[in-house]
């Protein structure tokens, strides 16, 4: 049998590897070199906002989902969270196969489908320590402690050797909610033998071991007595586990507790009714608040990216209809802001603080990550000795530092993989690697429910049009006109006689392969002006149409 011909296991990344979100890895088994059974693990969304404007997220790969028609034997996931389950809606319009999830994040998923107006295909619903075989696929899911309840790895026997996969997790010896990481059962996997270890790398460079959540209970705590007023906590809506440690820090505290925000409220609900929580001593309805001295209210608020219509940005606007944040009150950041988002907080806080309101955030802020530092990656690689390692979930340095992790943990240094997004890792029955570049997997965008797939031109468009406007060429009674929308402030009389001075070129090139040059020519004049150029549309005459 020649080598091309042997079974294969072929691992291609569909989003997640090189930039942070859309985390969706491909598994495909192939036999006498034909690509058949594949598997999917987890389909998540990004936020992508100011870098796509008019769209809210970006998403895996969803063409080649849909091509994979009846070989893909369904998608196995590993959390909850957005960016691990959010693209499931769209990509069941492309090819409406089983889901495999625990409690929780089953709950979730449901819920994200009902937000589109949509039913989830079949949910197996699963807990830590079961056993699925799908297709020729056997996947074991295995408890990891992470900032989301029922995270789990994954141990995925494959026709020519075993895969783990991490998905979020640190190594937390004593979480607040749930199980602790299962090292014992990842280090049997190893036991075993580990053909990969697939692992999240979004912890890579921060050095030391993860502290663990219950770090975070007496930061929570400082920040509520030392308040004598109103105190707002903003966490992400699915951190159960920061909930409860707040929720004991207020009962501490004397304070009571209102959840403000849909999904907070929503995400809390899904909690209590599968027994993860308990917080209704405290609990109070944020139009029920005006019963206690504002110094013993708390509110738990959504809203830690900035995102525009959220708790937390209401409250900044002035715009919530109940509540209000005042000179005297505190607003404590218990989440890191995720890369990108950075410009749309800063503008929150900015906003509370000429209030008078008193931020605590940065290294201040009562805060731990859900993901492992470097010393919880070395602690799985040790556990679990794999022949090859791939690093996932992450932007490039997150990627080549976890990689040089593994090599220092003692993965040989030819079986450490670099893979980014639509690249492909072919392993076949005797071991052998073949890495692949491949095109980068499409980001196809979303608003509203409604997928796009557009070109980068097309993206590059909306950005010119967001920041710098538009600029129209056409032809009025013969003779070139310019038409300006969102210019401001209004161009200097020698750029706007150089703009003009070009409109009759630009007329004449439509449809000619001189046109791109002549729109690159007005574009220079704004530069050289110290001006970013707008979106530069040509509208030619009548007769040329």
């Amino acid at each position: 049998m020649t080598r091309g011909r042997r079974s294969a296991l072929v691992i291609t990344p569909l989003g997640g590897v090189g930039h942070f979100g859309r985390n969706c890895l491909l598994l495909e088994v192939e036999e006498r070199g034909a690509r058949g059974p594949a598997l999917l693990v987890d389909c998540g969304a990004r936020f992508v906002h100011d870098e796509a404007p008019g769209f809210d997220v970006g998403l895996p790969d969803l063409e080649r989902i849909g091509a994979l028609g009846e070989r893909l034997v369904g998608t196995v996931i590993t959390h909850g969270h957005e960016d691990h389950i959010g693209a499931l809606p769209y990509a069941a319009r492309e090819n409406d196969k089983p889901l495999w999830a625990t409690a929780f994040t089953a709950r979730l998923i449901e819920r994200r489908f009902a937000r589109l107006g949509a039913r989830p295909p079949a949910i197996d619903v699963v807990q830590p320590g079961d056993v699925r075989a799908i297709g020729p696929f056997t996947v074991r899911w295995l408890a990891v402690s992470h900032s989301i309840p029922d995270a789990t790895a994954l141990v995925i026997d494959t026709p020519v050797g075993r895969l783990v996969h991490s998905g979020d997790f640190r190594v937390d010896r004593d979480p607040v909610l749930g199980p602790a990481t299962d090292l014992e059962g990842l280090t049997r996997a190893g036991d075993e033998g580990v053909l990969c270890l697939l692992a999240d790398s979004t912890g890579a460079m921060s050095e030391g071991d993860n502290p663990g959540e219950r770090s975070v209970g007496a930061a929570l705590g400082a920040a509520l007595s030392g308040a004598s007023q109103r105190v707002a906590v903003a966490l992400f809506a699915s951190h159960v586990q920061r909930l409860q440690l707040l929720a004991d820090a207020c009962r501490a505290h004397g304070r009571r507790l209102a959840l403000v925000g849909l999904g907070l409220k929503e995400v809390h609900a899904i909690a209590r009714e599968l027994h993860l929580v308990t917080l209704d001593d405290l609990l109070v309805d944020e139009s029920d608040l005006v019963s206690f001295p504002r110094g013993r209210q708390c509110l738990a608020v959504t809203g830690t990216q900035g995102e525009p219509q959220s708790a937390l940005s209401r409250l900044a606007a002035d715009t919530h209809p109940s509540l209000r944040l005042e000179r005297g009150d505190r607003l404590v950041m218990s989440a890191r802001v995720i890369p990108g988002n950075e410009a749309r907080v800063l503008e929150v806080l900015e906003a509370l603080a000429e209030r008078g309101v008193e931020i605590v955030d940065g290294s201040a802020a009562p805060h731990v990550s859900g993901h492992g530092y470097a010393g919880d990656l070395a602690a799985l690689v040790l556990a679990t000795r794999p022949a090859s390692f791939v690093a996932l979930h992450g932007n490039a340095r997150n990627l080549l530092a976890h990689q040089a992790l593994a090599r220092s943990a003692g993965v040989a240094p030819e079986r450490v993989v670099d893979l980014r997004d639509g690249g492909s890792l072919r392993i076949d029955s005797d071991g052998q690697l073949e890495r692949s570049t491949g095109e980068r997997a499409r980001q196809p965008l979303a608003a509203f429910g409604v997928v796009e797939h557009f070109p980068e031109s097309t993206i590059q468009a909306r950005r010119r049009m967001a920041t710098a406007g538009a600029l129209v060429v056409y032809a009025q009674g013969g003779a070139p006109d310019l038409l300006l929308r969102g210019v401001a402030p209004a161009l200097q009389d020698e750029l706007l006689l150089a703009v003009r001075g070009q409109a009759r070129a630009l007329l004449a090139a439509v449809g000619t392969d001189a046109e791109r040059d002549a729109v690159r020519a007005v574009a220079r004049l704004f530069w050289r002006a110290g001006r970013p150029p707008p979106e530069i549309i040509v509208i030619p005459d009548d007769d040329r149409r």
